[in-house]
């Protein structure tokens, strides 16, 4: 329904060219993704994705192992079957929402024409690719920095009409994005930054505005975070590790190795 109102609205002109940059660049990405070599970490992820359909919990502790990526790809595997192809996919497609949302954040801030320009010279870019080629390999970046220009999309859409819903949004989608990876923890530090920026010396709306992004973050990564502290196995951990060290090797499927961080 929204996809044929935009048509009605705008024509066949920006859909259908949209699209074919869309199409180009799912193409690009799905073709290096059939022809790069086996890495490790296509194998250790597609493990770690089948230990939680066998209902076990594969992480040792954050830094290893976030969920949101793992989860996800539990849910294609499930879907599409068990295989190389069906974890890239995963990636494939994170590359294709992020070019969509490029057209959507040029269009925001300027018009139709500069979104697909710049959607366009992101979906060849030849760094972008060369990166994507890097996350086929089984990282989660791609699919946790799909997450990220969502949020910058709503934060857009909040300081332009100051509407909270739209900061909720933003920080939801950041907090889904630090789930997927960790380092995406660094827009939620750059969003009141921004706000700062814009509006300098409006500290009640700021205050506001930073409280309601913030509550946004808190919705997906407080439960999470909750869930996993509470299958931790704390016996073991003390008397595995020193309490004040956090362990970057990971264990996978070892019975209560999960640890404070999570």
């Amino acid at each position: 329904k929204w996809f044929a109102g935009w048509i009605h609205r705008e024509g066949w002109r920006y859909p259908l060219l949209l699209f074919l940059i869309l199409l180009v660049c799912f193409g690009i990405r799905y073709y290096f993704a059939s022809i790069i070599n086996l890495h490790l970490d296509d194998g250790t992820m597609l493990y770690d994705a089948n230990l939680i359909l066998q209902g076990k919990i594969p992480f040792k502790d954050y830094i290893t192992r976030e969920p949101g990526y793992l989860y996800s790809l539990a849910l294609f595997i499930k879907a599409f079957g068990y295989s190389i192809m069906t974890g890239r996919l995963m990636d494939i497609i994170a590359e294709v929402v992020i070019c969509f949302f490029v057209f959507k954040i040029g269009n925001e801030l300027y018009n139709k024409n500069v979104g697909l320009v710049a959607a366009l010279i992101y979906c060849l870019s030849p760094l972008v690719i060369y990166n994507t080629h890097n996350a086929l390999n089984g990282l989660p970046e791609t699919p946790s920095v799909a997450w990220v220009p969502i949020a910058v999309y709503f934060l857009i859409l909040a300081i332009k009409g100051n509407k909270l819903k739209h900061y909720l949004l933003s920080g939801l989608f950041i907090g889904i994005a630090m789930l997927f990876y960790r380092g995406q923890l660094t827009y939620l530090i750059l969003c009141p930054l921004a706000l700062i920026y814009i509006h300098p010396w409006e500290f009640k709306n700021l205050f506001r505005n930073t409280a309601t992004v913030l509550l946004g973050f808190c919705i997906p990564v407080v439960p999470v975070l909750a869930y996993f502290v509470l299958q931790t196995d704390y016996h073991w951990m003390l008397n595995q590790y020193d309490p004040c060290f956090i362990p970057t090797v990971t264990h996978v499927g070892v019975p209560g190795s999960e640890t404070i961080p999570y």
